[in-house]
């Protein structure tokens, strides 16, 4: 019998392991997109030199995912979604760490 607890972990492996990468090709890629997108729209108000990188995406994500919640806490997609923006975002991270020598 599957724990309640694990129904989002399941959801969430399946979709970022399949569906999201067909769709958006590998999350490292896309939240270093994402990051260099808001790099630019954020110039002015970021600190001289400051950049944003994909540990951000990932908190950005889960904040639009927390807000959403808001109004519908009980809406399982939400907690898939965030379990997944977890995920990938870790993994991101850890791509982007190896290439900067960062560990």
């Amino acid at each position: 019998m599957v724990k309640s607890r694990d129904m989002p972990l399941q959801e969430a492996s399946l979709i970022i392991n399949k569906d999201r990468n067909n769709e958006y090709g590998e999350p490292h890629e896309n939240f270093m997109s994402i990051a260099n997108m808001l790099n630019e729209l954020l110039k002015p108000q970021l600190a001289e030199g400051a950049k944003l990188g994909p540990e951000h995406v990932t908190m950005i994500m889960m904040a639009v995912k927390l807000s959403r919640m808001v109004t519908s806490p009980t809406k399982f997609d939400t907690y898939v979604d965030i379990c997944g923006y977890a995920a990938v975002g870790w993994e991101a991270v850890r791509i982007e760490g190896a290439k900067n020598g960062k560990r």
